[in-house]
């Protein structure tokens, strides 16, 4: 139920249309004169308010417009509900990107909880509303991003002999990845470890064979190695 007096009722009715020419004409109406509250109070929390329930509306039905002009006039991206809700529990409750994102870009608290403990995305959840956990999700991440610095890079004796291979070389395009990998690594024709340098050896100290076939054998078994 609205409250029907104070005008009240006018201002749902603007902030559920979307139409900025009427919230103007209805927002920034002056308090009615309230002789119960103390020193004023009641006029200084009159307009922030009245913003506050507009952005909240605008917000649940997608009013983008709406919302920017309530947010440049001073409404509070942070301001609660009695039950807890902001105003990016609603947007995101409908899955309405365009306002999401506005009001995460003006400081919207994307953990801020409700009396239930659940943020945004815990109501977006709850409400199978896809896309504004995704949409709330990579936000997050895109803001923990910015904080990282990145790692400065390895002096050239704190590197592994995989991280000296220069993959700009043209070489790289000659054959399979292991050979060129090891021609990087090493000189070629001498292999590493005691047991394959010993058999390349006594393959490059057997004598030659003038039969075809015998070269053959002598040469697979160097080129296998």
């Amino acid at each position: 139920m609205i409250w029907p007096y104070n005008g009240w009722p006018e201002l749902v009715k603007a902030a559920a249309t979307g139409s900025v020419n009427m919230l103007k004409s209805v927002v920034f109406k002056p308090a009615p004169f309230c002789s119960s509250a103390p020193n004023g109070s009641w006029a200084a929390s009159w307009l922030p308010h009245r913003l506050f329930s507009a952005l909240f509306i605008s917000a649940h039905r997608g009013h983008l417009s709406a919302v920017r002009f309530l947010l440049q006039n001073g409404a509070a991206v942070q301001s609660q509900t009695p039950r807890g809700r902001a105003a990016l529990h609603a947007a995101a409750s409908r899955g309405q990107a365009g306002c999401m994102r506005e009001l995460l870009t003006k400081g919207a608290e994307l953990r801020l909880q409700d009396r239930e403990g659940l943020t945004a995305i815990g109501v977006a959840k709850r409400l199978g509303q896809g896309r504004s956990v995704g949409l709330l999700f990579l936000w997050d991440w895109q803001e923990r991003a910015r904080g990282l610095r990145a790692a400065p890079p390895l002096r050239e004796s704190e590197l592994f002999a995989h991280q000296r291979f220069d993959s700009r070389l043209k070489t790289w395009l000659c054959g399979p990845e292991a050979q060129l990998y090891r021609a990087a690594l090493q000189e070629k024709g001498c292999p590493r470890g005691p047991v394959v340098e010993e058999r390349f050896r006594g393959a490059l100290r057997a004598p030659l064979n003038t039969d075809p076939r015998g070269s053959q054998r002598t040469w697979m078994t160097a080129k296998g190695l």
